[in-house]
């Protein structure tokens, strides 16, 4: 959220090790978000698996 929102902490404006632009804050915002998500389903189904309800 706080990628998405730019926030200017988290680019090399505040600090210079950190890589990202303020402009590319959304898109790696949203990336993590989606690869986060697809990450938690994963889990759930595998957990659901062995725990033999599928």
């Amino acid at each position: 959220m706080f990628f998405i929102l730019e926030y200017k902490q988290y680019t090399h404006a505040c600090y210079s090790f950190l890589a990202y632009a303020p402009s590319q804050l959304p898109f790696v915002g949203i990336s993590m978000f989606a690869v986060m998500n697809v990450i938690l389903v994963y889990a759930i189904i595998k957990i659901l698996r062995n725990a033999s309800i599928f």
